[in-house]
Order: structure tokens, then C-alpha cells, then sequence
């Protein structure tokens, strides 16, 4: 799962993908659940039968409605099955060998990137709007599906060894990105495609990384976490956040 090697990997390159880590049937309850909240709108039940990829065809039928495409994100976003793992023996271990004293989850999120479409991917960047209580933290990514050609992540090896970088703000794409400049300054990004399911990425929220587009046939489902160690947090006696997390925004 996790040695002292991968370790070091981590904490040099800023990030490890590991196997194998969570359980599929665990995965089969979370989406189960999602389901169970998507299928409470009118759909086609005869051809949701039919369909092998019963998750993709009641995302499809919500997404007609963008305003029901928002409140099915935000609400299966905190579900309690996302919540729960993390609290697997297994990632217990690994936050106990990366030497978290008193882990803290900042929340859950969940990813679907649509094949074919561009609109939701996101550019190079750090998770640095979060609300961290310290700066010792690491996102946990857990791929919900599996296939070919489905994309996934770019990281830059070693970005997170200067800490919070500058962003800009594209208005009328809505999303950030690290300033070009900057993006010219670090290591060739490294591409990170078709995670299985049980795999986990993770990787240090001050790593630069970016989607990658999804080519294949079917959503990309990710569950994305964010946990950091409070008892590692010295500015608590001025402050909550170790850095202005604004400053880094223009």
C-alpha cells in the first residue's frame, strides 16, 4: 500500500498514485446512493433498465435541467458514504504513516467529466481556496469508474515546494489559473490517466495540477477529499488560516 519509498516520493514529487487501497463494493454503495438521488426525477425506467452504465444515463436525464444538475452536485458532493472513506482502516494507516496526529476533513466533492466536453475541465492550479488549518494537508482522490481513454490528472512534479503560487482569474470562463509565468518556471507536467476504481491518488494541495480531457464513452466520476492536521498549526494565536489565501487571487 504505502512504505517508506512511496513516502519519499510523496513528499519529493507531491503526489503517489497507490492500488488497490479501497474496497469495490464500497464503491458500488456510494454510487448506489448517488443513483438513488438522481432517480427521483422522471426518467425513461425501460431503457434505464436496459443500460448497462445506469449512473451516466441518470446524469444525463438530471443535466437537461441545470439548475437540478446543481443541486444533485451539491447534495451527492456530501454524502455520508464520501465521508466515510476516510475513515477506512486503509487510509487510516496511510494518514498514521504520513504522521497526521489529529487528521481533520475539510469536506467532499464529487467530479463528473463528460466525455467530449471541455467545459467543466479544469486549468493548471493549486487547491489552495480551502479552508486549511494548517499548512500540512493532502488531497485523497478516489476514481468512481473505471475505462479507457476517460482522462484524468496533470500534475507538475515538485510544485508544491513553493508553497502557495500566484492565480489569475479568467471572468469569463469563471475559472483560475497559475500565472504563466510561474507555470513556465516548474517541471514538465506529468499526466495521470485511467485511475481503476479502488485506486487513490494523492497529492499535496499546493501541487500544481489540471484536468485531462475525457475521450472515452463514459462519465468520469471522482470522489475528492482534503485533509489536514490542525496540530500542526502555530498561528493559531493570530490566525486560522496559515496564509491569506486572497493575496493569491487577482
Amino acid at each position: 500500500m504505502i512504505n517508506k519509498k512511496k513516502r519519499e516520493i510523496l513528499h519529493n514529487q507531491g503526489f503517489i498514485l497507490l492500488n488497490n487501497v479501497i474496497e469495490k463494493k464500497k464503491i458500488k454503495l456510494i454510487k448506489k446512493e448517488m443513483m438513488s438521488v438522481m432517480a427521483q426525477f422522471d426518467y425513461n425506467k425501460k431503457s434505464y433498465k436496459k443500460n448497462k452504465n445506469k449512473i451516466d444515463f441518470l446524469f444525463e436525464n438530471i443535466s437537461k435541467n441545470k439548475f437540478l444538475r446543481s443541486n444533485i452536485y451539491k447534495s451527492i458532493s456530501h454524502l455520508q458514504s464520501l465521508y466515510d472513506l476516510c475513515s477506512s482502516p486503509k487510509i487510516k494507516k496511510i494518514l498514521k504513516f504520513l504522521k497526521f496526529t489529529s487528521p481533520r476533513q475539510l469536506g467532499t466533492s464529487i467530479f463528473a467529466v463528460e466525455p467530449n466536453n471541455e467545459n467543466f475541465l479544469l486549468l493548471p492550479h493549486q487547491d489552495i481556496r480551502n479552508n486549511f488549518s494548517s499548512k500540512k494537508a493532502f488531497n485523497f482522490w478516489f476514481p468512481l469508474s473505471s475505462g479507457k481513454k476517460l482522462g484524468g490528472i496533470g500534475i507538475y512534479p515538485g510544485s508544491h515546494k513553493f508553497g502557495p503560487l500566484k492565480h489569475s482569474v479568467i471572468k469569463d470562463k469563471k475559472k483560475v489559473v497559475i500565472k504563466k509565468k510561474i507555470l513556465d518556471k516548474l517541471k514538465k507536467p506529468v499526466l495521470i490517466e485511467n485511475f481503476k476504481v479502488g485506486d487513490v491518488l494523492i497529492f499535496s494541495p499546493y501541487t500544481a495540477h489540471f484536468s485531462i480531457k475525457n475521450n472515452g464513452n463514459k462519465v468520469r466520476w471522482t470522489c475528492a477529499t482534503c485533509i489536514d492536521d490542525p496540530s500542526v498549526s502555530p498561528h493559531f494565536t493570530k490566525k486560522f488560516n496559515p496564509f491569506k489565501k486572497k493575496i493569491y487571487y487577482k
